[in-house]
C-alpha cells in the first residue's frame, strides 16, 4: 500500500525553539497514525505543519508522491486535509449546525441565500453519529466540554475528508464519550479515512492506534507498528525512560477520621435518600460522571461562580454561601477552571501568571519585590517542570501542558483550606501528569488541604482519589473508599444509570 501522506526532513523554529527537527513520518489510507510525545515534543506543530496551519522551515510534504506546493490551509483542505483543535475552533454565540457548517459555503457571493435546510440535515447526521444528545439550534457556548470536543471532530468531518489531524481529542472526554469517539473513528477507518491522532494518552494509542511515532525534543525517536504485543510500560520508557511511580498507598488518607474540611447537603441518591458529601482533610475527593450528570455545577457552586439553590456548604462547620469567587478566596478556596482560556493573560508573561493572585505576598505599601517574586517563580518552575527559557517571556509562547502546570502552580500557591480542581491535566504529557499527581498529593499531605476533583479521565480519578462519589443525573449513585483498577467496572455502570436498575430490580424480584 502506497502512503497517503509522507512527511520528509521536516524542521520549523519559533524564535529560539526548534519545535520540529527533520521530522520524518508516512501516513497511510485507513490507518490510525499516533503521534506521541511530552510536552513541547513538537506533535501539534507537525500535526498543524500537516493540516498547512503552520509552514515549516525545511522539508517535504508528499500527498500520494507528489509535493504539495501550496501549503496553507487552503491549499491543504482542497486536498481533503482537516484538523481538529485542541483550543476548539468553535464560536459560541453560533448553534451547533452554524459552527457545523461554518466554511462550507461554496460558490457563493455575500448576497447569496444561505441553505438552512440542508445545513440543518447534514447536522442532525453528525449529531446522530456522535450521539451527541443535543439540539442542532443549540448555542455551542451551552455546550458541556465533552460535547464541545466531540462538536469539534464532527466539524472537521463535515466534507468527508480523506486525511483528518486530531489534536488531543479525548483531554476532555470521559471513558464514555472517548467510546463513543474511538467507534466513529473505526467505522471511518473501514471507508479509507486516515487519521493523525496527537495525544499524550498511552492507553489511547494502545485502543486505537496502527501506527506510533515518537517524538523528543522535536525529533523522532523511534516508529513502529503498534502490535499486541506492545504495552504501556513499553512506550512509557521509550518515550520517558523508566519511572519511578509512587503508588497511592503511600498517600492513602485515612477519611473516616480526618477532620472535615467540606460538607456539601441538598444532594440525594437514586432513590431520592439524602446523600452528602464530605471532603476530609488531607485527602483528595473526586466527583466522577458523564456530562451533564451535575459534577461540575457543583464545583462552580462552591467556588462561587454560579448559583445553586439546592445545595448548602459547610466549610469547617460554618455556612459558606459564595455570592462571587472572591468570596471562596477568602475563605482559602482555590479553583482552577477547565477551559484554559479563562485562566490565561495571553500577552503576559510566565511570571505574571504565575503571581497574579498573590502579589500581595511580594508586595508592601503597593511597591512589588520583584527579587522575591523572582525567587519565588524560578521555584516554582523547578518545582512544577516547566519548560521554558525564561520566567519573562509571553505564556503563549509555551506549550499548552507547561501553560497548564503554570496555572496549577498558581492555584495552590493561594489555596489555604481547600483546592477545587476541574480537569486538572487536560492536555499534558504522561510525564508531567505524573509530576503534577505527586505535587497534589504532597500538597494534601503536608499542609492538609482538601482538593475537590472533577474530572473525567476514569484513569486519573482511580490514581489520585482517596474517595470517589459516582454520580448520574444530579444523583450520587455511591462512594468508594480508596478506589482500585478493580472498581472500575462498577464506577462505569454506576455513571450510566445501570447500578440504580440493577438495585431497583433487585429489590422488585426482577432479573437484569
Amino acid at each position: 500500500m502506497k502512503p497517503l501522506v509522507e512527511v520528509q526532513d521536516l524542521s520549523k523554529r519559533f524564535g529560539a525553539t526548534q519545535a520540529l527537527n527533520q521530522a520524518s513520518l508516512s501516513v497511510y489510507p485507513g490507518q490510525v497514525h499516533c503521534l506521541l510525545g511530552e510536552n513541547g515534543a513538537g506533535k501539534s506543530t507537525l500535526g498543524k505543519v500537516l493540516a498547512g496551519l503552520v509552514t515549516a522551515d525545511k522539508g517535504r510534504i508528499l500527498f500520494e508522491g507528489e509535493e504539495i506546493t501550496n501549503h496553507g490551509i487552503t491549499g491543504t483542505k482542497a486536498l481533503g486535509v482537516t484538523l481538529a483543535y485542541q483550543e476548539l475552533s468553535l464560536v459560541d454565540d453560533l448553534n451547533v449546525s452554524e459552527n457545523l457548517n461554518l466554511g462550507l459555503e461554496k460558490n457563493r457571493s455575500p448576497w447569496s441565500f444561505l441553505g438552512r435546510t440542508e445545513e440543518l440535515q447534514s447536522a442532525l447526521e453528525k449529531l446522530e453519529l456522535f450521539d451527541l444528545g443535543c439540539s442542532p439550534t443549540t448555542a455551542a457556548g451551552r455546550l458541556s466540554a465533552g460535547q464541545r470536543q466531540m462538536l469539534e471532530v464532527a466539524k472537521a468531518l463535515m466534507a468527508s475528508p480523506r486525511l483528518v489531524i486530531l489534536d488531543e481529542p479525548t483531554a476532555t472526554l470521559n471513558a464514555i464519550e472517548k467510546q463513543k469517539l474511538f467507534a466513529v473513528l473505526k467505522d471511518l477507518k473501514k471507508n479509507g479515512t486516515a487519521f493523525v491522532l496527537v495525544t499524550h494518552h498511552i492507553e489511547d494509542v494502545l485502543e486505537i492506534g496502527d501506527y506510533v511515532t515518537l517524538l523528543r525534543n522535536g525529533e523522532v525517536v523511534d516508529s513502529f507498528a503498534l502490535t499486541p504485543q506492545v504495552t504501556e510500560e513499553d512506550l512509557l520508557e521509550k518515550l520517558c525512560g523508566k519511572r519511578n511511580l509512587t503508588k497511592k498507598a503511600e498517600f492513602a488518607t485515612d477519611t473516616k477520621h480526618a477532620e472535615q474540611i467540606l460538607k456539601i447537603t441538598g444532594l440525594t441518591d437514586y432513590v431520592d435518600e439524602d446523600f452528602p458529601v464530605e471532603i476530609p482533610a488531607g485527602s483528595i475527593v473526586a466527583l466522577y460522571g458523564v456530562e451533564g450528570c451535575g459534577n461540575e455545577h457543583i464545583a462552580r457552586a462552591l467556588v462561587g461562580v454560579e448559583k445553586s439553590r439546592q445545595l448548602t456548604f459547610s466549610l469547617r462547620g460554618q455556612n459558606h454561601t459564595p455570592s462571587m469567587p472572591f468570596d471562596s478566596l477568602l475563605q482559602g478556596i482555590s479553583y482552577l477552571s477547565p477551559k484554559r482560556s479563562e485562566c490565561i493573560l495571553p500577552e503576559r508573561s510566565v511570571r505574571e501568571n504565575m503571581n497574579l493572585n498573590t502579589l500581595n505576598t511580594f508586595s508592601k505599601l503597593g511597591w512589588v519585590d520583584r527579587v522575591k517574586e523572582k525567587a519565588s517563580t524560578y521555584k516554582k518552575i523547578k518545582d512544577f517542570d516547566i519548560r521554558c527559557n525564561s520566567e519573562e517571556i509571553e505564556i503563549t509562547s509555551l506549550s499548552g501542558g507547561n501553560q497548564q502546570k503554570v496555572f496549577i502552580a498558581r492555584v495552590l500557591s493561594k489555596a489555604k483550606t481547600l483546592v477545587v480542581l476541574e480537569e486538572p491535566t487536560a492536555g499534558i504529557d504522561i510525564g508531567a501528569k505524573l509530576a503534577i499527581h505527586e505535587v497534589l498529593r504532597e500538597a494534601v499531605r503536608n499542609t492538609g488541604l482538601g482538593i475537590l476533583l472533577v474530572s473525567s479521565d476514569i484513569n486519573e480519578v482511580l490514581a489520585l482519589s482517596d474517595v470517589v462519589y459516582t454520580m448520574f443525573r444530579g444523583k450520587i449513585m455511591n462512594c468508594y473508599r480508596n478506589p482500585t483498577e478493580h472498581d472500575q467496572a462498577h464506577i462505569l455502570a454506576d455513571i450510566l444509570g445501570d447500578y440504580a436498575a440493577q438495585q431497583q430490580g433487585l429489590e422488585q424480584g426482577v432479573a437484569v
